[in-house]
């Protein structure tokens, strides 16, 4: 009777530590998948600021910082070296 005990303990045991790995895959695939949602929230978050940034530039690069002057003509009377 204790050998039946036995077995019996080893199959409750066997089966015990199988669901603990299936909880323990499924928490950890949890963290998998929220650092991935993380990185992904990260990314689109540091590509809207370097968007903003560029556009940015873009705008400061196409606005003059000083109004010009037309460029003096040079006279045609002088001479040119040779």
């Amino acid at each position: 009777m204790t050998d039946h005990l036995t077995k019996a303990k080893q199959t409750a045991e066997r089966r015990f530590a199988k669901l603990q790995q299936a909880a323990e895959a499924g928490a950890a695939m949890q963290e998998y998948v929220a650092e991935a949602e993380a990185q992904i929230e990260k990314t689109r978050r540091l590509r809207a600021l370097r968007l903003a940034k560029e556009a940015t530039e873009s705008k400061a690069a196409t606005k003059p910082a000083t109004p010009r002057r037309p460029a003096a003509k040079k006279s045609r009377s002088a001479k040119r070296p040779a």
